[in-house]
């Protein structure tokens, strides 16, 4: 796909999305094709390198964030993901939360008629 992809005609850059295996494809096309970028972003990309050692906050920061960062990097390393979360959430609790991250993340949209 990638030798496909080089031999495209020259076109606008534009904004690239690039998941999993897409996110390595547009990571190499990059490489080699950087006239066609504007931005990247890349969602959970197989081959790249580990994630750096110090990720966690120093120890210069609050104990209650460095708990926080600690304890959802812990939990992201066994899968536990933030719908995870959710999901063993009693049913009312799941429905406040979502509703909140919703509504804080995307404007309100009027009802029509």
């Amino acid at each position: 796909e990638i030798a496909r992809m080089e031999k495209w005609p020259t076109i606008e850059a534009m904004n690239w999305v690039g998941h999993s295996m897409g996110g390595y494809l547009v990571a190499v096309l990059a490489i080699k094709r950087p006239e066609l970028f504007d931005n990247i972003i890349l969602a959970s990309p197989v081959g790249i390198p580990e994630a750096p050692k110090n990720k966690l906050p120093p120890q210069s920061e609050p104990w209650l964030k460095q708990l926080i960062f600690r304890t959802v990097f812990l939990l992201w390393e066994r899968d536990w993901t933030p719908q995870v979360v959710l999901r063993w959430t009693p049913t009312q609790v799941g429905r406040y939360f979502s509703y909140i991250w919703i509504h804080a993340r995307f404007p309100r949209w009027e009802e029509t008629e």
